[in-house]
């Protein structure tokens, strides 16, 4: 582990020791303020209407949250009926049409991993990039469950 210099109190201790304080950004190399303020600086001005596009967005966000959430939502509504429709708008297994009970479901397994990467929203939009690729599939809550559960959805055992 490195040793930092603590600028609060000026000596050198070990950071596995010393992280435990509450103000652990007082723990660092000697003139990173001045070196983080140049830097920021100059990405500020590289990239500065991204930054003030960026503030202005998030003040309207800010000012009018109910439009935002509206909007949020009508979006993603659009998206996931476009997923849907993409994905032949019924469960593979079973073949319930019913959107309000159809989810994805990764063919090979590993969906929690890929959602906690890509979050909701970003799933349908990951999907629509990649134009709605064949690892995912189009299943019923159901099916979905039993398949999770059970390794098979019990509509298969049937047929």
């Amino acid at each position: 582990m490195p040793r930092l210099k603590c600028c609060a109190l000026g000596n050198a201790g070990d950071l596995e020791t010393e992280k435990t304080r509450t103000y652990s950004y007082r723990f660092r190399e000697p003139n990173s303020n001045e070196e983080k303020r140049k830097y920021d600086k100059r990405y500020y001005l590289a990239n500065r209407e991204k930054k003030i596009a960026t503030a202005k967005k998030n003040a309207w966000n800010k000012k009018y949250p109910d439009r935002r959430k509206a909007y949020s939502k009508k979006l993603w509504a659009k998206l996931r009926n476009q997923a849907i429709d993409a994905y032949g708008s019924k469960c593979a297994c079973c073949g319930l049409t019913d959107s309000r009970f159809l989810t994805f479901d990764h063919v090979a397994g590993g969906g929690r991993d890929h959602r906690k990467r890509t979050g909701g929203f970003g799933f349908l939009l990951w999907m629509e990039k990649n134009n709605y690729p064949s690892e995912i599939q189009l299943l019923c809550y159901n099916c979905n469950g039993a398949k999770r559960v059970f390794g098979n959805c019990p509509h298969k055992e049937m047929r």
